[in-house]
């Protein structure tokens, strides 16, 4: 059927794990124009790409493999601008270099007991570094959203530092939970044998262009 090819082409797009730096957007757009041609009537669907961050469809996102290569630089920096403190800009060159060379001092493979147990810790109670690892222990386990909410935690200069990778990210999230809606709701069509709606002159060029 149209539509399941259709919502096969938006999860295809948003599943490129590619970390190509010259190629570093998702471009879902086009599949999401296709898309909606196709499932005007299903109320369901229409609202989950009515929900796509607009963002995310006039710029694309980072694929989630990019994401997680970025947060290694992201988690460096943070690091160090977490002992220069909240006024950087009147702490001056070196104040920045005595927090610079702090966090070269400051050894970033040592386990504190707060993070030991990253399912029971109470993040309230973890400083930058501890929160740092703990997000960077649930990227690599598949977890973006879990390391979203555990950066947005930070605050001062590290939220600061952080801020660009947690907008992108949460973009990333937001078309991901729209295409998750988007095939259950296709595949609850084909299970229940629903007819699809006869296709718009638009959707038949947009077909036309796919193939």
């Amino acid at each position: 059927m149209r539509l399941c090819r259709a919502c096969s082409s938006l999860v295809a797009a948003l599943d490129d794990n590619s970390t190509d730096t010259r190629a570093q957007r998702l471009v879902l757009k086009p599949a999401v124009a296709r898309l909606q041609s196709m499932a005007q009537g299903d109320a369901v669907i229409e609202a989950a790409l009515a929900s796509i961050p607009e963002a995310a469809l006039e710029h694309g996102v980072q694929s989630q493999a990019m994401l997680q290569q970025r947060f290694g630089g992201v988690k460096k920096a943070c690091t160090r601008v977490a002992f220069v403190g909240d006024k950087v800009g009147e702490a001056g060159f070196m104040t920045y270099m005595v927090a610079h060379l702090s966090s070269l001092l400051y050894w970033p493979g040592r386990k504190s007991s707060t993070a030991s147990n990253k399912d029971t810790v109470d993040v309230q109670d973890m400083n930058v570094e501890a929160l740092l690892q703990l997000a960077d222990h649930h990227l690599n386990d598949g977890r973006l959203d879990v390391a979203v909410r555990l950066l947005n935690q930070l605050s001062g200069q590290p939220r600061v530092v952080a801020q660009d990778w947690i907008d992108e990210a949460r973009l990333f999230l937001g078309a991901q939970q729209a295409v998750e809606i988007i095939s259950d709701a296709t595949l609850l069509r084909v299970s229940a044998g629903m007819p699809e709606a006869e296709p718009t002159a638009a959707a038949l060029a947009a077909e036309q262009t796919q193939e």
